[in-house]
């Protein structure tokens, strides 16, 4: 087990008080707590104002989420300030306008296609999510759970066989995405790069946001960023969470009070540097 974030203390004030100190967070079981479904999360009214410090105080705020980009944003509120990276770096939300990878845009009809070929969801409390260029399958609360993975990833490699996708393993999940080589770890560096950012606090839970954490030690390792990494906990441990992460919390609200800790120590907006 990785220690507790508070342990960290001491080296935050080198990360936080960086010029260019950006934060870069998983958003569902990180930032809000996992409810039965997917359509129905809930950012606490603590987190929507910890949120709205930090965007006005740090030089980047983003989410990277298994989301699209608009569901995403309609979901934590619609944050001021908040870039909003969806379909684990495949798309950014920048205003009103949706920048989709031309990569990944190529296969949205064959993703699309895929998704109808599935029909309709044989198992009670399982649920398809068709997100344009990726689709995903929850099964967060059904009974056996290790026997509905099963049988969901057997119907997914039959329907497969005709389209050549990518499936990947979450906690309670199966995404659905192109086979290209682009994740939640490339959208780090693209938005590190973009922003000019000098320290990173990343925050995540699940296994795809261990693609963010082995992107973010590998550019720490380099000596081009100053970084921390947050393994959140949750019901479940995720082991690779764990073994990427540099501390941990244990929960939401733990998170909560790490960015509330850090929006303390943070100069007010009309003492930091602009974009």
């Amino acid at each position: 087990m990785r220690p507790h974030w508070t342990t960290a203390q001491d080296a935050l004030p080198a990360i936080i008080n960086a010029p260019r100190f950006g934060i870069l967070s998983d958003f569902d079981g990180t930032l809000v707590v996992f409810r039965p479904f997917p359509e129905y999360p809930k950012l606490t009214d603590r987190m929507k104002q910890i949120i709205r410090t930090l965007s006005d105080r740090v030089a980047l705020f983003a989410m990277i989420s298994g989301r699209a980009a608009l569901e995403l944003r309609t979901v934590a509120d619609e944050q001021p300030g908040v870039t909003y990276i969806g379909n684990h770096g495949l798309e950014e939300l920048k205003g009103d306008t949706l920048l989709v990878l031309p990569e990944a845009q190529a296969w949205e009809e064959r993703v699309t296609a895929f998704y109808h070929d599935l029909g309709e969801p044989e198992i009670e409390g399982v649920r398809y999510q068709h997100k344009r260029i990726t689709m995903s399958v929850t099964y967060r609360y059904v009974q056996n759970p290790e026997d509905v993975k099963r049988r969901i990833k057997e119907k997914l490699d039959q329907v497969n066989e005709r389209y050549g996708l990518h499936m990947h393993e979450g906690r309670t999940i199966w995404e659905v995405k192109p086979p290209i080589a682009l994740d939640k770890g490339t959208a780090v560096r693209t938005l590190i790069g973009e922003h000019h950012l000098e320290s990173v606090l990343f925050l995540g839970d699940d296994i795809t946001d261990v693609y963010g954490m082995d992107a973010l030690r590998d550019l720490r390792e380099q000596g081009r960023v100053k970084a921390l990494i947050v393994g959140v906990m949750g019901e479940t441990e995720v082991p690779q969470v764990t073994e990427a992460a540099d501390v941990i919390a244990n929960s939401v609200t733990e998170v909560e009070d790490l960015l509330e800790w850090i929006a303390e120590r943070l100069p007010a907006p009309d003492a930091t540097i602009g974009e």
